[in-house]
């Protein structure tokens, strides 16, 4: 998982998992919070649909 500061506004999590993602969004959540951020976009190229979730604190 790879995660990204965009415009100092966003993070953006890439993944390719199989399964569930809430530990990554926890771990978003967290940043988020660290950063004094409150918006997130987690992408998950790893099953067999594009899976975007949006993540917010």
């Amino acid at each position: 998982m790879r995660f990204l500061l965009v415009e100092d506004q966003v993070i953006l999590g890439v993944t390719a998992l199989q399964r569930e993602v809430n530990y990554e969004i926890t771990t978003m959540q967290t940043y988020l919070k660290a950063l004094g951020l409150s918006v997130g976009m987690l992408v998950n190229f790893g099953k067999s649909q594009l899976e975007i979730r949006g993540v917010k604190v």
